[in-house]
Parts: C-alpha cells; structure tokens; sequence
C-alpha cells in the first residue's frame, strides 16, 4: 500500500486517525503539557519527533485543535 502525505499507509481511515493524533498533540501543547509527556503518550523513540510535530502547525491549526478538543 503507498503511503499517504501524512506518510502511514492507508485510505481515508488512516488519514483521519492520523489527523486525530495530531490534534491531540497540538492541543496539548498548546494547553501545557510538557513535551516529554507527549512524547511518551505518542510513543515516539525520539523527542526531536514529538517536537517536530508540535512546532509545525501555525495558530489557525492550534486554534482548531482547541475548538475540537476544547
């Protein structure tokens, strides 16, 4: 299966499980959980990754998030 632009394999599903991750990572940030925290809850090996995640959504992202997860 190739993988989509969030880059998992997968159709609609996967896409959406992964936008659902994210909105929960950027939500949490945003509300102060500590990235170390996050990074455990993730499972990501490394914290580089979890900070990558976490820096790379703007405040229009943030803002969604937030109305989601409020």
């Amino acid at each position: 299966m190739p993988p989509t632009s969030e880059g998992a394999p997968g159709g609609e599903a996967t896409k959406a499980k992964v936008r659902l991750r994210h909105g929960f990572g950027i939500n949490t940030t945003v509300n102060g959980v500590l990235l170390h925290i996050l990074q455990e809850w993730a499972g990501h090996a490394h914290l580089s990754t979890t900070a990558i995640n976490a820096d790379s959504f703007g405040k229009k992202e943030q803002n969604i998030a937030a109305i989601v997860w409020g």
